[in-house]
């Protein structure tokens, strides 16, 4: 939680293609807990919260951990393919200029 670098871990994206849900458990300013919940395929809370963490646990027992999957598969296709992140690169070249 005393992380202050905002980062974006990488195992979201080996999640994401296995077609696995995400739990998120980061310090304040990471995002990537935030755009899983957002998106439908995850959870997130804070490191130095063990009583949310618990808390994320029961819904994620609960919840349709296949469907999240499904979702986490489809927002890595829409999002971080090869070719939208040629568009993502391009762009912002093109914003310099």
């Amino acid at each position: 939680y005393r992380f202050t670098i905002p980062n974006f871990p990488s195992r979201l994206l080996s999640y994401a293609q296995a077609r696995l849900p995400i739990i998120s458990i980061t310090d304040p300013v990471c995002d990537v807990g935030e755009i899983a919940e957002e998106n439908g395929f995850g959870f997130k809370g804070l490191s130095n919260d063990a009583d949310a963490f618990v808390g994320i646990i029961e819904t994620a027992c609960k919840a349709d951990l296949k469907a999240m999957g499904e979702k986490a598969y489809s927002f890595l296709k829409e999002n971080y393919s090869a070719e939208k992140t040629y568009e993502i690169i391009e762009n912002a070249f093109k914003e310099e200029e």
